[in-house]
């Protein structure tokens, strides 16, 4: 598996935005796994729990970050090909 990060600034509505964006090659999600990810102690697949390890908690932690910091957070994942999560964050 492979990782990659991904650090922009972009100017956009009169803002400008820091985005990071983390890819990795793994297993991926379905569409339904990747709409829980984002709640605490919720992992995709426990099954995947055995295998990777994890508590379910930093998409969560993350997710709460960036909206405190009034950005977001978004992931796209396709099975079999890999994650990529995207963070967009207000530069003030």
């Amino acid at each position: 598996m492979q990782f990659y990060l991904s650090v922009k600034l972009l100017h956009e509505y009169n803002i400008n935005w820091l985005w990071i964006t983390v890819s990795d090659t793994g297993i991926g999600m379905t569409n339904e796994q990747c709409k829980r990810v984002f709640s605490p102690f919720i992992q995709a697949d426990s099954s995947s729990t055995r295998n990777y390890g994890g508590t379910g908690l930093g998409l969560s932690i993350t997710k709460n970050f960036c909206e405190l910091l009034e950005g977001t957070i978004q992931l796209e994942s396709q099975m079999g090909k890999g994650t990529t999560v995207i963070l967009k964050l207000p530069i003030k």
